[in-house]
């Protein structure tokens, strides 16, 4: 009879997120003070019991972290999820590396994440990155043109605030034109808000004009 061999279980590979997970998992515990051991009676207190020495191996990426494994950590650190998946580091010039996406602008990678935009612009990825992604109440308010000038509105500032910061570093030159993006996407969600405003009213003089029944 042929002896036939054993193959061992292949080996673990760690993508560029999980580095990012290591790396923020110690970062946020250092940050709020935290030995590996108080987090770990964190975490048990909580219901997800993870070793104080699991911790330290995932600090080190000698060990895997789980999705429930992140949404614990997570919740114990009390930062969001995204906040463990990604590098602390949104400045539109600067590139991160995430698994299965590739390297992408940080602040796209942020955007992405916390379900602003979709990863890929196409004519129709944002209709269906809200379809797919988004509870429907979330999605509403995506959709209408109120929720939509209020994140063109937040984007542009995003990009003014940060271009400010460029400018004192001497590095941006367009600071002049965010200022007018903002001023613009502002005068844009005052002209939708007023809008909703009358609708509002408009609809409210209809239901006192309909007869009510005795």
């Amino acid at each position: 009879m042929t002896e036939q061999k054993r193959t061992g279980r292949p080996a673990i590979t760690h993508g560029p997120t999980s580095q990012h997970v290591a790396d923020n998992v110690r970062r946020v515990r250092e940050r709020r003070g935290l030995t590996i051991y108080e987090l770990a009676e964190l975490l048990k207190t909580n219901g997800r019991p993870i070793a104080a020495s699991a911790i330290a191996k995932m600090e080190r990426r000698e060990r895997q972290v789980n999705t429930d494994d992140l949404t614990a950590l997570a919740a114990a650190l009390d930062v969001s999820p995204v906040a463990l998946l990604l590098p602390l580091e949104d400045d539109w010039r600067k590139q991160v590396d995430v698994t299965g996406a590739g390297v992408l602008r940080a602040a796209d990678a942020w955007d992405w994440m916390t379900g602003r935009r979709p990863l890929r612009e196409t004519d129709t990825a944002a209709l269906e990155y809200a379809l797919f992604g988004l509870p429907a109440g979330r999605r509403a308010a995506r959709q209408h043109p109120l929720g939509h000038a209020a994140q063109n509105l937040l984007a542009t500032v995003e990009y003014l605030v940060q271009s400010a910061g460029a400018v004192v570093e001497g590095g941006d030159d367009h600071f002049p034109d965010y200022v007018d993006h903002v001023r613009h996407d502002l005068a844009r969600l005052t002209a939708e808000l007023d809008r909703v405003e009358r609708e509002r009213q408009e609809m409210e003089a209809l239901v006192k004009d309909v007869p009510r029944g005795e």
